[in-house]
């Protein structure tokens, strides 16, 4: 079969791609990770840090209320 980027009826295969170096793999590899690990490290820490806020303020609050 001849690889031409005109695709015959019924075939839905665009132009091929040209093929990644092994850099830019990686690079790709890393984004795809690090995004299925995002949603994860990102709703972790904000309770904690509002905890810390809120301790805070009581704090605050004590020192001026003494």
């Amino acid at each position: 079969m001849p690889r031409n980027p005109k695709t015959i009826e019924g075939q839905t295969n665009p132009t091929p791609r040209p093929r990644k170096t092994p850099t830019e793999e990686a690079i790709y590899e890393t984004i795809y990770v690090a995004s299925t690990l995002k949603p994860l490290t990102a709703r972790k820490p904000r309770p904690i840090r509002r905890q810390q806020a809120i301790r805070r303020k009581h704090k605050r609050v004590e020192i001026t209320r003494s």
